[in-house]
């Protein structure tokens, strides 16, 4: 199977538009997505939606002042200067596509018949001084940073980012968690529009521009994402303090663009939100939910906040060995369907799972359950 074959087979089918272009204020529409023109800046360029499984183009409406014409992967390539593999990747990140499950030989690639679980082993004793300096010192790993390997470079590059976050005035942040009933979220950052301005300079004192640009934390000059304000949403590193990812969650509700993950799967795979290894360590059953909100509404530790319906790598399954996970995902029909795959796959991995269902009137998801004063009949669901 060639690169061409995924693509049209896998990928351009069930490709997240707003994810890979998002920066070009994407609208989706029936026939098509309509967004900002890379060439001219024009509102007015757009993508067919019936050549998802063909190959997708962007085209700009203005043919006789601008004329641009680009495939979606010529597009992504070189706005990131990435290689063909590069772009594979993000690609199938953008349409939820476990590329691992290909295997490339020289006649090109082979889906691979059985996914192995992998059993992440938790290190119960310290590490040593050195490695804690050179591991959790950010600073340390800033001026060594040109030394680093890719991995580390992101990481450090988006905990750079977290911790800035973390350190803004917070208060759009906490009346967006507030109205939706939530009242402890520490841990999650805040960057506003004025924010981004002040991260973008230190991001270049801090980091080459285009190491920034390669890894599409920058667009040009400026940091990417300066475009609306955001909650920083973290994925926590086993092993260390830094971030693996971030999430951008929209503090605007009217917003199109709803989140946006900050990642590179094929550099650092990140964890869902609120897994770390000393929740690992502590507790025996996990609570699946299906986004951050519904999470934090729970006003629990022991959770594990999917990204989807089909957000959970099912490889980090090896994390609940011997554990119970529980799955309070959406009453509606996709969630309750998204519940039974997670649960049918956590079984085949040897997995306890059960699906905590409740009635669909009192409330759609967890968080409704709480801001209609509700969460009582978890109890309830967890007894049946």
């Amino acid at each position: 199977m060639t690169t061409s074959e995924i693509l049209r087979t896998y990928i351009y089918p069930s490709l997240d538009i707003e994810c890979i272009v998002g920066e070009l204020f994407v609208k989706e529409r029936a026939n098509s997505y309509t967004l900002e023109c890379p060439q001219c800046g024009k509102k007015e360029a757009y993508i067919l939606k019936k050549n998802e499984s063909i190959i997708p183009y962007i085209y700009c409406n203005r043919l006789n002042k601008c004329g641009y014409k680009s495939s979606l992967w010529d597009f992504v390539q070189k706005r990131g200067n990435l290689s063909n593999k590069e772009t594979l990747y993000l690609l199938s990140e953008c349409a939820n596509v476990d590329i691992s499950q290909f295997s490339y030989t020289k006649s090109g690639y082979t889906k691979q018949k059985k996914e192995n679980i992998i059993e992440i082993k938790i290190v119960q004793k310290p590490l040593k001084l050195l490695d804690i300096q050179r591991f959790y010192n950010i600073d340390f790993l800033i001026d060594d940073f040109l030394e680093l390997d890719e991995k580390l470079q992101f990481c450090t590059i988006v905990s750079f980012i977290y911790n800035f976050s973390l350190k803004t005035n917070q208060d759009k942040k906490e009346k967006y968690y507030h109205d939706r009933g939530i009242k402890k979220c520490d841990d999650i950052g805040c960057l506003t529009k004025d924010d981004a301005k002040e991260l973008s300079k230190l991001l270049l004192t801090y980091f080459p521009l285009d190491i920034l640009n390669k890894f599409s934390i920058f667009k040009g000059n400026n940091f990417k994402y300066s475009f609306s304000d955001f909650s920083v949403i973290p994925s926590f590193d086993l092993y260390s303090n830094l971030q693996t990812a971030i999430r951008l969650r929209n503090l605007d509700k009217n917003a199109t663009i709803k989140e946006i993950e900050v990642s590179h799967s094929r550099i650092a795979n990140p964890l869902p939100y609120g897994l770390t290894k000393e929740k690992l360590q502590k507790y025996n059953t996990f609570l699946f939910t299906e986004g951050h909100i519904d999470a934090l509404s729970l006003n629990l530790e022991n959770f594990v906040a999917v990204s989807g319906v089909n957000g959970f790598d099912k490889k980090f399954f090896g994390l609940f060995k011997d554990k119970k996970i529980y799955i309070l995902f959406d009453q509606d029909e996709a969630g309750q369907d998204g519940a039974l795959r997670l649960q049918k796959t956590a079984k085949s991995f040897g997995i306890k799972a059960k699906i905590i269902s409740w009635d669909k009137n009192i409330a759609k998801d967890v968080n409704e359950l709480l801001t209609n004063n509700a969460l009582y009949v978890l109890s309830e669901a967890f007894l049946d």
